[in-house]
């Protein structure tokens, strides 16, 4: 279950992530912030059980909020086998999301450890 003060602070490293990827498309599972990967996944499955009438286990305010910033409750477009797009139209748009989700992982790398090897 996601206390208010966990959903806060996930919520928040979603937007830093969007804020260095330009969208909301997390990577599950995501390496780099496990915890981001899983709040992304868990809200993903929230969200289909709100849609089959468990409605209390997602917030309509936290619902409101993450599709304010962008957040996808579908992974539709899958390229390659663990790379996953949601807005993705065609195979070309989602490989260019794809390439810059892994640069920004290459940029968060760097930065953690100072080298990209």
């Amino acid at each position: 279950s996601w206390t208010a003060s966990l959903w806060e602070k996930c919520f928040e490293k979603l937007l830093e992530y969007k804020e260095t990827f330009g969208n909301c498309n997390v990577p599950v599972p995501y390496k780099i912030r496990p915890e981001l990967g899983e709040f992304v996944r868990a809200h993903r499955t929230l969200h289909e059980q709100k849609k089959k009438g468990i409605t209390n286990l997602l917030k309509n305010e936290q619902m409101n909020r993450l599709e304010k910033v962008g957040f996808c409750w579908t992974v539709a477009g899958v390229v390659a086998h663990e790379d996953r797009n949601c807005n993705a139209v065609c195979k070309n748009e989602a490989c260019d999301d794809i390439w810059n989700i892994r640069l920004g992982e290459l940029r968060e790398f760097h930065i953690a450890h100072g080298h990209m090897d």
